[in-house]
């Protein structure tokens, strides 16, 4: 049997993740992954809002290392298959089906020799406008717009989230009026309770229920 040290350990596999580090240092620790959310926690830690930790692991990507800009798949689907990999090790120990080094030779040649890898295309955005200085109008026409609109991501209007309708507004394929809260309040809507009536007959009864007024 080859010696574990030669081998990919489960501790190992998973370090990458959140919570790869942090599950082997003592103390408090805490494990925070996207750089959003890194930012928010090192804030609070500055204006000492929150306590004292003796380990910190941070990764600015979400998933961490699975979340990378290089990962070829989804970051969950990546996660899941570390973690696999993973207790799959462990399996294989307890029954002393760990492959030997040879083994492990023979596949990395097999995968080798077999693997192809095409042309690698960049993934397809948004192009605002052929001609740049147009382009950085219409971002900053969106960002206008979209700090007008409510900023609840509710999906009543098509589009998935409020920054989507505002650049569909840019590129002239909706109108803020797709809004429901826009177009109530353009209306002349009596109150809020209008919006939130409108919009529970889409998504169910009682969605909204803490944004009407006491």
């Amino acid at each position: 049997m080859v010696p574990e040290k030669e081998q990919l350990l489960p501790e190992e596999m998973i370090w990458t993740l959140t919570g790869g580090e942090a599950r082997h240092a003592s103390g408090r620790c805490l494990s925070i992954d996207g750089i959003h959310n890194a930012i928010e926690f090192l804030e609070k830690l500055e204006n000492d809002t929150i306590g004292t930790f003796d380990f910190i692991e941070m990764r600015a990507c979400d998933e961490s290392c699975a979340g990378g800009i290089l990962s070829a798949t989804n970051r969950f689907l990546v996660s899941e298959r570390l973690h696999n990999r993973a207790q799959q090790y462990l399996i294989d120990k307890e029954k002393g089906r760990i492959m030997d080094n040879k083994t492990i030779s023979r596949y990395k040649d097999h995968v080798i020799a077999n693997a192809s890898i095409g042309t690698i295309e960049p993934r397809s955005i948004m192009k605002l406008d052929e001609d740049m200085v147009q382009a950085m109008k219409k971002m900053e026409k969106i960002r206008r717009i979209n700090s007008y609109l409510p900023g609840i991501d509710c999906g009543a209007c098509g589009s998935p989230t409020c920054r989507s309708l505002a650049e569909d507004v840019v590129q002239r394929r909706a109108h803020t009026s797709d809004c429901v809260f826009v177009a109530i309040k353009v209306k002349g809507g009596e109150s809020m309770n209008q919006v939130v009536d409108f919009t529970e007959e889409i998504w169910g009864r009682k969605r909204f229920k803490n944004m009407l007024p006491e």
